[in-house]
């Protein structure tokens, strides 16, 4: 026995003293994923084609600013027919983004009306003033 702890019930309580609980908090919504452009599928189509499983790793590209560089200069490249498949599926991305958005922001809506809904409920009186409240001057 520690000369600190006398019990094992003291010795429990005395390791989530300090702990606070989280009860009833909700969840933050996350954020909807930004959109990817036309170059980010391409750059992702060309380094699957880069880091294929079927390439031993003696001869794969691994080093990143080579890659972009490599990337970059055939995205240039590209004649705009050989863009048109990026360019749709960053299209459709930007679609899913937009709608991902509205949802979002009508769940963020609601939230907040819930809350304020919550707090009118509740019945909680303002709190007073303290030492670290100081009177508006006009």
């Amino acid at each position: 026995r520690s000369r600190f702890a006398k019990s094992s019930k003291e010795a429990k309580s005395a390791s989530t003293r300090g702990t606070k609980r989280k009860r009833g908090r909700r969840k933050k919504l996350k954020k909807p994923k930004r959109f990817k452009t036309a170059f980010n599928f391409f750059q992702m189509h060309l380094r699957n084609a880069l880091f294929d499983d079927d390439i031993p790793k003696s001869k794969r590209v691994e080093h990143n600013e080579y890659i972009s560089r490599i990337v970059g200069q055939k995205w240039k490249d590209l004649s705009d027919e050989e863009r048109l498949p990026f360019e749709e599926k960053a299209r459709l991305d930007r679609k899913r983004y937009e709608i991902e958005c509205k949802a979002f922001d009508a769940k963020m809506s609601a939230e907040q009306e819930n809350a304020k809904l919550d707090k009118k409920a509740s019945g909680k009186k303002k709190r007073g003033r303290n030492s670290f409240s100081f009177p508006k001057s006009h």
